[in-house]
């Protein structure tokens, strides 16, 4: 169904990136960054389909797991975030990722960084965009927003609690 279709769009991409990583030249960086702004986006128009929206609708209805319960709630949350980026965002991120890997591959052999750090600047920049859109002003920071989707419900206001208590031991 249209979820293993997704779901093997991000496998290929996994590859695609344990390629860029271990094996890739640098001549094939432009080439690979075009794959991943495809495979980027394709998966965003999938999440966005009506076929893929009434199937997560359909499997809230099934009876699940815990275990199931706990990976669509996963899975709601991706889509949720990707559906309120353009898909066309999605590819620019993917592609720029791609072209600031390969730089920083170049600078770690000793080459300059200013083209990386121009490289790293652009993709921040699209991630704000992205975090900026996806937030919707549901959280009090676009931190706090990127916060949630690792720790549920934790927010910057108890990392800090947690960091400031914590200082009198590292000073």
């Amino acid at each position: 169904a249209l979820d293993s279709e997704i779901n093997k769009i991000g496998n290929c991409a996994s590859i695609l990136h344990f390629d860029m990583a271990t094996a890739m030249p640098p001549s094939g960086s432009e080439y690979r960054g075009s794959l991943m702004e495809m495979l980027s986006i394709t998966s965003a128009k999938m999440m966005k389909s009506k076929k893929f929206l009434e199937t997560i609708g359909q499997a809230k209805g099934e009876n699940l797991s815990d275990i199931q319960r706990i990976n669509l709630a996963d899975i709601e949350d991706s889509v949720k975030f990707s559906n309120r980026i353009p898909v066309s965002l999605h590819g620019k991120i993917a592609k720029s990722a791609s072209e600031c890997h390969a730089e920083w591959e170049l600078v770690k052999a000793g080459g300059k960084d200013k083209k990386y750090l121009k490289l790293l600047d652009k993709q921040i920049g699209l991630i704000k965009k992205c975090v900026d859109l996806a937030n919707k002003g549901e959280f009090a920071s676009p931190y706090d927003y990127l916060l949630d989707g690792y720790s549920e419900g934790f927010t910057s206001e108890q990392i800090k609690v947690l960091f400031d208590d914590l200082k009198p031991f590292v000073d």
